[in-house]
């Protein structure tokens, strides 16, 4: 649903032979937003997208655990608190039905050597979506959205994370690309994997 036209005239998209590379992800976490707002009040759905909210880790006992997947921050606090690029649930303040949680990144955000961007991301969405660290109700489901790439590249950065596999199968791997047909007219290109299935290619 997020429209080629805005991300092809977006000034931090950038032009390489058929397909577009993104250079921001920012910009198409806005559109993502407002077609996925547009949906919800379509089908009058008693839910709300959010974006970039706090969703604290509550549980004191679970801490400990928190800094052994995430680390410290660079001040030496421990990190009880993210900010999703995008949730889907009831609101932010009834976390009884929390659906969908969603991370966005582009290629060019994950061209680092060890691939902590990846990896972080994932972990991220896997401890979301366990009660043991996230408020009384967890996301029942999680995406990763990778712009301007395939699937051989979330697999080739991917390194083995226990965390990350024991929910594998509720998230989603999800790329999208703008192929170009000629100099005005581009289409979008979209694959959706679980993370289970690419893992076990």
């Amino acid at each position: 649903m997020v429209p080629p036209n805005l991300i092809s005239n977006c000034k931090y998209a950038l032009d390489r032979g058929d397909d577009l590379r993104y250079g921001n992800e920012r910009n198409f976490a806005y559109e993502l937003y407002r077609q996925w707002e547009n949906l919800i009040e379509y089908n009058n759905e008693d839910m709300v997208i959010n974006a970039e909210v706090p969703k604290k880790y509550s549980e004191e006992k679970y801490l400990e655990y928190l800094c052994k997947i995430f680390g410290y921050s660079k001040k030496g606090k421990i990190r009880s608190c993210f900010y999703p690029d995008l949730v889907y649930h009831h609101s932010q303040y009834d976390s009884h039905i929390q659906e969908l949680i969603c991370e966005i990144k582009t290629l060019n955000g994950l061209k680092d050597k060890s691939s902590p961007k990846l990896i972080t991301d994932l972990k991220k969405l896997s401890a979301y979506m366990r009660k043991e660290t996230l408020l009384t109700h967890p996301f029942n489901k999680g995406a990763f959205i990778l712009l301007g790439g395939t699937m051989k590249d979330i697999k080739k950065r991917y390194r083995g994370e226990p965390l990350v596999e024991e929910k594998a199968k509720d998230i989603y791997c999800i790329t999208y690309n703008l192929r170009r047909l000629d100099n005005k007219c581009y289409i979008p290109c979209i694959s959706i994997e679980l993370l289970s299935s690419l893992l076990s290619l």
